[in-house]
This record gives structure tokens, C-alpha cells and sequence, in this order.
């Protein structure tokens, strides 16, 4: 089987057929990840075409016929619990009111959002959405901990650059900012929501395609990147003698920092600066903070004090190859 990797096609969202059998597997652990290529590997070797479709929580192979028809699907799911199931559906509903919403106008920056639409933000200056400044372990030294450290976090940081861009209306922002927040986290991710489509059969040259929820997925990446621009000016006015670590939107620093290098950044982030900035957000005390590893794993630990002043633990489990990929909250 041939494979390429040229910029993918752009195609419409697949969606299950009504009437074709459908096989459902679990795709929650290594064994589930190792079945689902296995079974790709074993259709092709029986000379079946197939297209596969990979979104973020599931896999799908489908089985068609010589005229391109589906014939049967194997869907492979990673398992939610109810709570999870009940804001994903919210979330879509809520997303799909963003997309109406959009759709009808309603929003104040006409240009920006033509040349959002027509141009995408590749030609944006890309800008990380993590960055760490803790130390690379080895052998010897295996652990590393941070004791009075502090955080800042912006509320509702998308949606808010969204509305000050002028890229969503005050209702659509009133919405997003008022669900809860199980909800409103995912529902900007859902606009971005994509699949990867491969059209494949042995011996034939895989053929590649994306296909997005909507076409405003580029706006969940404009209000990524703007966002992580200001945690990068953030982490130079802390210095990297402050400065611990930034991921999405939120920033960790230790507790020693000079009140005028704190007193920048709420001068930054609060629109006293530049007035497109104009954030809201909230202190965080951290008593204690652990980066180590475990096996292949690399960790991270933390407290945070909750409003009643209780410390609160976190563990986050970071990409192997040094923090390639950005953070997952595991706890």
C-alpha cells in the first residue's frame, strides 16, 4: 500500500448511512489501537477497498464495493461515561447556535472574518500553546519541585478574544461564557472539529482528505494563536528566572517575582496597553509542584488552592518526547 502526504483534499463530513450493518469495538488502550491496524491491514490483504475515518474519539473503517458503495462499517469508540455523553451532546447543540449565529451575520468585524474564511491563519505567526522552563531529567536526577508558586488564568479566554475581535456577537459570547464549564470547553473545540478521511486499497496509492465540522473552523485557530501570543508576552515579562511553565491559558510563575513584573502583566492583559487585550482573570495559589518521570512517562503535580482555601491536587501527563505534544489533564 503507497501513501503520500500532500496538502489533503477538502471534502464534506462523513456521516453513518442508515440500513448498512455496523460493528461497534472499544479504542481506549494500546490492544484496542493495535486491533483497529490489524483489521485495516487484514481488509486490504483480502483485496477490499476501504475508507477509514479518524476523529479525535473514534475510528471508522468501512468496507465498500466495486461501485464505491458502503457495505459495512466497523466503528471503533473510545468509552465516555453519562456526564461526558450529556456535554458533548449540550456542546453540539450549543455549537451548532454559534454556527446559525455566524451564519445570519452576527457579528461586528466583516473584514476580519472574510479574510479569516478566505485566507485561513497559516500565514499567521504561529505560537505555542505550551512552553516549559523546567529542567530536562535524567538518570541521576529523577524528580523536581517547586514550593510557593502561583498561577494566572485567563476566564474564558476564547470566546473573549472572539468578542473582542468582534467575531462573535455579545449574545453568542453571553451564551458560551454562561454554559457550564464542562460545556463551554468544548463547544469552540467542536467548531474545529475535523476528520481525516483515507481512501485506500492494496497496492493503490492512499488517497487523503480533511473534512471540518463547518467553515469556521479557522476560528477556533485564530483565537488559539491570539492566545498564545499573550502567554508568550506574559512569559518575557516574567523573565525565565520567574518564569515555570504556560500552557492554553494559563501561566505559572514563582511566587518570588518582583511586584513590578506582576504588576506588567496585569497592565498587559487588562487592556491598559493595548486595548485589544482586555481579559478577564483570576489568581491561583500553587504550595507545591512536582515534575517527574515514571517509566517512559513524564508528570506533572500540583495543588491548587480552591476558593475555600483547600489544596486541590492535579496531575497532568506530558508527552514522552519532551513535551512535543501539548499537555492532557489525566486527574
Amino acid at each position: 500500500m503507497k501513501s503520500h502526504f500532500l496538502q489533503p483534499d477538502e471534502v464534506r463530513m462523513f456521516t453513518l448511512k442508515r440500513g448498512v450493518p455496523k460493528t461497534e469495538y472499544d479504542y481506549n488502550n494500546k490492544a484496542d489501537k493495535l486491533f483497529y491496524q490489524e483489521k485495516i491491514g487484514e481488509y486490504l490483504m483480502k483485496g477490499w477497498r476501504i475508507k477509514r475515518i479518524e476523529e479525535s474519539y473514534r475510528r471508522i473503517i468501512v468496507l465498500m464495493d466495486a461501485h464505491g458503495l458502503d457495505t459495512s462499517y466497523l466503528v471503533f469508540k473510545r468509552t465516555s461515561s453519562r456526564e461526558e455523553m450529556d456535554a458533548a451532546m449540550q456542546a453540539n447543540r450549543l455549537c451548532l447556535k454559534l454556527i446559525k449565529s455566524l451564519d445570519d451575520g452576527e457579528y461586528r468585524n466583516k473584514a476580519l472574518m472574510n479574510d479569516i474564511l478566505d485566507n485561513g491563519v497559516t500565514r499567521l505567526y504561529a505560537y505555542p500553546t505550551f512552553e516549559f522552563n523546567l529542567p530536562r531529567l535524567n538518570t541521576y536526577e529523577m524528580a523536581h519541585e517547586e514550593s510557593d508558586v502561583e498561577s494566572l488564568d485567563l476566564n474564558n479566554a476564547y470566546a473573549m478574544c472572539l468578542y473582542q475581535n468582534g467575531l462573535i456577537s455579545f449574545e453568542m459570547f453571553d451564551m458560551l461564557v454562561s454554559a457550564a464549564k464542562g460545556v463551554r470547553l468544548r463547544v469552540l473545540g467542536m467548531l474545529a472539529k475535523n476528520q481525516d478521511i483515507w481512501n485506500e486499497k492494496h497496492d493503490e496509492e492512499s488517497k487523503w482528505s480533511v473534512a471540518y465540522k463547518s467553515k469556521y473552523h479557522n476560528l477556533f485557530f485564530f483565537a488559539q494563536n491570539e492566545v498564545a501570543k499573550m502567554m508568550c508576552d506574559l512569559k518575557q515579562i516574567l523573565t525565565d528566572k520567574y518564569f515555570i511553565f504556560f500552557w492554553v491559558d494559563g501561566i505559572y510563575y514563582r511566587k518570588s517575582t518582583p511586584k513590578k513584573n506582576k504588576t506588567e502583566m496585569l497592565d498587559y492583559i487588562s487592556g491598559r496597553v493595548n486595548k485589544a487585550y482586555n481579559y478577564d482573570y483570576k489568581f491561583e495559589k500553587v504550595p507545591y509542584l512536582k515534575y517527574y518521570k515514571e517509566g517512559t512517562k513524564r508528570l506533572l503535580y500540583l495543588t491548587k488552592e480552591n476558593r475555600h482555601g483547600e489544596p486541590e491536587p492535579k496531575l497532568y501527563s506530558l508527552s514522552r518526547a519532551w513535551l512535543k505534544e501539548e499537555a492532557v489533564e489525566v486527574l
